[in-house]
């Protein structure tokens, strides 16, 4: 049996990027058409508080600019290097510096709402192992039905099980922002396997994806200007046992959205490495790229099969260098610690703790809400870091970011009991914000294997030397259980702009939740309702 998360010495994590900090405002859009001139602003006001910790560049090509139909001021994310730039403790010392100066940065028409760490991203929980909730098993030959060549998953409640009477409907497209696959091996193996009838699906969806994301040349250089601190991202995890590429993390969610909504357009944008890790940085020039593409008011879906680090609940113990003597996943950043504030201060100063974890969050729930208003749906995993406390009996884990935004649609995950929450989910928010559900995302079993996981196309190698035989595979996650469901609100959107075309983003997150909680069950284990869904083939 192998126990991947639990062998072997665990060493630091690094949760953010040593050698920057990230600076939100908001800023009146008067200032913001030139991005260059914005970031030296910018760069020159933090420097007149925190000269001492702080670069001299600038960084003006790490600044981005989001604008929302209503908001008279753009919100702003300026990146700015720091003069130690291998000492998260610098980081630190930053951060607090200018938390207790935000009202006096960059004058009175520059609204700073906070200051944090260059925040990594993962598609999976630190200590959990390969992929979202399990290694990725093939699905062999025999486990396909003879002549069905696609699969898809189905609700079985009638008000969303919709895909045939949206086919003439005007569509509404899907984002997925995740590991940038090699589409043209995907392409190449979709081609094989159609060929030899195992899948038509994988090519299918590859074709759809090459169709709808375009790889203009302005957005590979910024791309690729930002591969340092993708670099950086990825040499986060060389305390851990070597991970597992899972470059069709984003295609396999890609399949399972076109199954279910095939007529959605659907574009692949890249934000995690191939180990399914990534930064701010990149979440935002994927976001960025998703709205320059539509008009303010056109209806967009966006999948977030990820989370930012560190876990909100390990957060305060993370920046004070604290220990979590009864959490198994926890790694303490001793280099954070300080005597004067130990976790005796802590304790006796929860305000002020909350008060500078508040800043850490508040610019990305502003970017949530500038998201909402340009009429885009966001829906985000839960996570999965829970197996090892339900494997304890302990309580699970609370939503990771940005899935606890009430203007995020979080998804948990079930096992095809739909009444019962799978091992690593974590929980959804209290059934009465009405901004969670949860639907089919395969258990695990020995070993961090799927157990009854979902099916989805996979073009690549398998861990442990197994054969990919038809391209499809079993996995199990939040992630996956969060891509059923963004094809699910995909046919549900454009079927209700048939009805009512004022609908937004913010409407179709309510509805959403009404539905599952009048027509699905209710999963207290993950507080939260289900969609329940059945696997289907397709000849």
């Amino acid at each position: 049996m192998i126990q991947y998360h639990r062998s072997g010495p665990r060493r630091r994590l690094e949760w953010f990027h040593p050698g920057e900090i990230v600076a939100v405002a908001r800023v009146p859009r008067s200032r913001t058409a030139n991005r260059s001139e914005l970031g030296e602003e910018m760069h020159a006001a933090l420097r007149e508080h925190a000269a001492a910790q702080l670069a001299h560049d600038a960084a003006p090509d790490r600044t981005f600019v989001f604008n929302a139909p209503t908001e008279a001021r753009s919100l702003v994310f300026s990146f700015h290097r720091l003069a130690r730039p291998e000492s998260p403790k610098a980081v630190k010392e930053a951060v607090e510096s200018l938390h207790k100066q935000l009202q006096n940065i960059g004058g009175s028409d520059v609204d700073v709402v906070g200051v944090m760490p260059h925040f990594h991203a993962r598609a999976h929980e630190g200590g959990g192992g390969p992929s979202p909730g399990t290694f990725p098993r093939p699905v062999y030959p025999d486990q396909v039905p003879g002549g069905w060549r696609s699969r898809f998953y189905q609700p079985i409640d009638p008000a969303l099980d919709l895909a045939d009477s949206v086919a003439k409907a005007p569509p509404v497209p899907v984002a997925v922002l995740d590991v940038r696959p090699d589409l043209k091996h995907a392409q190449d193996a979709g081609e094989r396997l159609r060929k030899a009838g195992h899948n038509a699906q994988l090519g299918e969806t590859v074709e759809w994806l090459l169709r709808h994301t375009p790889t203009d040349a302005p957005y590979e250089r910024e791309f690729n200007a930002l591969a340092p601190g993708h670099e950086a991202a990825a040499a986060a995890l060389a305390g851990e046992p070597p991970p597992y590429p899972i470059p069709d993390h984003g295609l396999f969610i890609a399949g399972l959205i076109h199954g279910i909504a095939p007529q959605a357009p659907l574009s692949l944008e890249p934000v995690l490495e191939e180990s399914g890790v990534g930064d701010l940085s990149l979440v935002l020039l994927g976001l960025q790229r998703v709205l320059r593409d539509k008009a303010e008011r056109d209806p967009q879906i966006i999948n977030l099969s990820l989370g930012f680090m560190p876990h909100p609940a390990r957060l305060p113990a993370t920046w004070y260098g604290l220990e979590r003597p009864y959490d198994a996943e926890y790694v303490r950043t001793e280099e954070l610690f300080d005597r004067e504030h130990d976790q005796r201060w802590v304790a006796a100063h929860r305000g002020d703790v909350g008060n500078v974890l508040d800043l850490f969050q508040t610019g990305l729930s502003e970017l949530a809400r500038y998201l909402r208003l340009n009429n885009c749906l966001v829906i985000a995993a839960a996570g999965n870091d829970s197996l090892s406390l339900v494997e304890a009996n302990q309580p699970r884990m609370e939503p990771r970011l940005p899935a606890r935004f009430d203007t995020v649609l979080g998804v948990a995950a079930t096992t095809s009991n739909p009444e019962q929450a799978a091992a690593y989910s974590n929980i959804g928010d209290e059934r009465e914000l009405g901004d969670h559900v949860a639907t089919f995302g395969g258990d695990v079993g020995n070993g961090l294997q799927p157990e009854d996981g979902v099916i989805g196309i996979y073009a690549g190698k398998f861990p442990f030397k197994r054969p990919n035989e038809t391209g499809w595979a079993f996995w199990s996650g939040t992630s996956f259980a969060t891509g059923i469901v963004s094809g699910i609100a995909a046919n549900y959107w454009a079927h209700r702009r048939t009805q009512d075309p004022n609908l937004d983003a913010a409407d179709i997150l309510a509805e959403l939740s009404a539905q599952a909680s009048s027509f699905g069950p209710y999963v207290p284990a993950l507080r939260t309702p289900a969609i329940e869904v059945q696997g289907r083939w397709r000849s």
